[in-house]
């Protein structure tokens, strides 16, 4: 099913960040012995990659991971990595156009003056700062989910008013074409229509929007039905029975400017859901793991993928054996809830099911 994406280029980064790292350096053989030494240690730390470039000019669409993916071989780690120089106030604060160096097994970056950007703002048009810098994740890969698809609880959609008809009786309701709603709504408001996906024991129920409505007529309690026009539109059509929840005062844009960093060692979870696809996914795919908020579990965490229990039989006792699990991928958390966790596939070489176990990375504390 095709997905709506809300235009997220409107979203300009032009704040500034001044960070200059400056380094005195000898001619004398000792000197270069002792930067040496440091450059090993430092790399020996944060695990850097072998092809880690000396410098990086930041780019527009990149973000912390990618970026951390250049230097580390455990992008999670990019905390580190930016904490060792303290010229970085806010890895978030780097902009495309800035220069990254790494000296030493630290990053120094040299910025590139934006200025205030003018951005028209309706009905007028004022100057205004925006400082969001790049975020940890692009908006691209995870609006859908974001946006679309919540826990909630079986009281929650028990009482929520419904769809209980389209406009002509027809099946599917679609953009410009009105519904019939049961239950309490006021008239002039917004809706988002849910759709049940499905129910996690102890968890909740997952729910993905369908469109939005606006409220045309309001009826009060059992009386007539109220009737609210279709306005956007997220799958093929609204149907009998769709939900209706009041839309979010928010603008709905998460927050991604955190830091990614390996989940706590001895953490695991399980993915028990992949919103809209089937039993396997990859790259750039949304996940559901069974660990919230309560759990400890934290925007930013990154898991390691296991692979599926695999046995071989011993060709010389007949005995099945249980092989050791291997990495498959890694993933990491965007959005919480109590006892549940949106989280994005960061790097698959292979399909990851559901029903497969994540746990912290190796190199977690």
């Amino acid at each position: 099913m095709n997905i709506n994406k809300f235009a997220l280029s409107s979203i300009v980064v032009v704040a500034l960040l001044s960070a200059c790292a400056s380094n005195s350096t000898n001619n004398n053989t000792s000197n270069a012995d002792s930067n040496n030494t440091a450059e090993t240690v430092a790399s020996n730390q944060l695990n850097l990659r072998n092809d880690a470039p000396q410098s990086y000019v930041v780019k527009s669409g990149d973000t912390l991971w990618s970026i951390s993916a250049k230097f580390l071989n455990s992008p999670w780690q990019w905390k580190s990595l930016w904490k060792a120089n303290p010229n970085i106030k806010n890895p978030h604060r780097i902009y495309p156009g800035d220069s990254l160096q790494l000296v030493n097994g630290q990053l120094s970056i040299k910025s590139r003056s934006q200025g205030i950007q003018t951005v028209k703002l309706s009905p007028g048009v004022r100057q205004l700062p925006i400082d969001l810098g790049i975020p940890v994740v692009s908006y691209q890969l995870v609006e859908s989910t974001l946006t679309r698809s919540i826990i909630t609880d079986a009281k929650t959609i028990a009482n929520a008013p419904y769809v209980l008809a389209n406009e002509d009786s027809a099946i599917q309701g679609v953009t410009n074409k009105r519904i019939y709603i049961k239950g309490a709504v006021q008239a002039g408001a917004v809706y988002d229509v849910f759709r049940q996906y499905q129910a996690h024991k102890n968890i909740g129920i997952e729910i993905v929007r369908v469109g939005q409505v606006t409220v045309e007529r309001a009826k009060d309690g059992n009386a007539a039905p109220s009737s609210a026009f279709i306005t956007i539109l997220d799958y093929s059509g609204v149907l009998v029975g769709d939900i209706l929840i009041p839309k979010s005062k928010d603008s709905g844009i998460p927050n991604l400017y955190f830091y990614p960093e390996p989940a706590p060692r001895g953490m695991r979870a399980t993915i028990i859901s992949a919103p809209r696809t089937l039993n396997a996914v990859g790259s750039g795919q949304t996940i559901l793991i069974n660990k919230g908020s309560a759990d400890g579990v934290k925007p930013g965490f990154a898991f390691v993928a296991e692979s599926r229990v695999r046995t071989a039989t011993d060709p010389r006792t007949g005995q099945r054996i249980t092989l050791p699990s291997e990495a498959v991928g890694t993933i990491m958390v965007y959005k919480t809830f109590e006892h549940a966790s949106y989280a994005l596939v960061m790097t698959s070489p292979d399909p990851i099911y559901i029903g497969t176990t994540v746990s912290a990375p190796k190199d977690a504390r």
